[in-house]
């Protein structure tokens, strides 16, 4: 009897994994979650402040060694929260976090992107994405740089106020 019990409670104790093995992380633009393991099916959950959380993601084809989720609909100083479900067998969930992550309001980001083509000719086109968690959903000012490869200030090139999207800037070498 006393080996029945151990068993059941080392079960029970299973099935909550620690917060350490589900790692967040923000770039400035989205947060990338991922936990190690090999599951069949898993679910992402977020919730934002003290609310309930919510299905981000329902996952049928599983993952084999790190299960990886990309949060993109963020806002700026938002504090979420995040767990990851796997399901059991016999209906019941092991639990991978919750881990917390808050994003700063106001944040000063620096975006990289390469000239293409690179080496530039005379004219080039420089690619950015402004993400919601970076305008919210206002305007943020942007100013666009070009630099040398040691990293001497070459050209500001743009400068404007934008909300999210893609933007193209076109610089003619000069």
């Amino acid at each position: 009897m006393r080996n029945l019990l151990l068993a059941l409670m080392l079960s029970c104790l299973a099935t909550v994994a620690q917060a350490s093995d589900l790692h967040a992380t923000y770039n400035g633009r989205f947060v990338h979650l991922s936990v190690n393991g090999t599951f069949p099916s898993y679910q992402v959950e977020r919730a934002t402040g003290d609310g309930e959380f919510e299905l981000l993601l329902l996952d049928l084809t599983g993952c084999t060694g790190i299960c990886n989720y990309d949060d993109l609909d963020l806002s700026a100083g938002a504090h979420y929260r995040y767990r990851i479900r796997v399901p059991r067998e016999d209906g019941s969930f092991d639990l991978y976090g919750p881990t917390d992550l808050e994003l700063a309001k106001g944040m000063a980001l620096s975006f990289h992107s390469v000239a293409v083509p690179n080496p530039a000719p005379a004219r080039t086109r420089i690619h950015f994405t402004v993400p919601a968690a970076v305008a919210g959903s206002g305007e943020v000012p942007i100013t666009v740089v070009m630099f040398d490869a040691s990293g001497r200030e070459m050209a500001r090139l743009w400068e404007s106020t934008v909300g999210i999207g893609d933007y193209e800037v076109v610089w003619d070498g000069s």
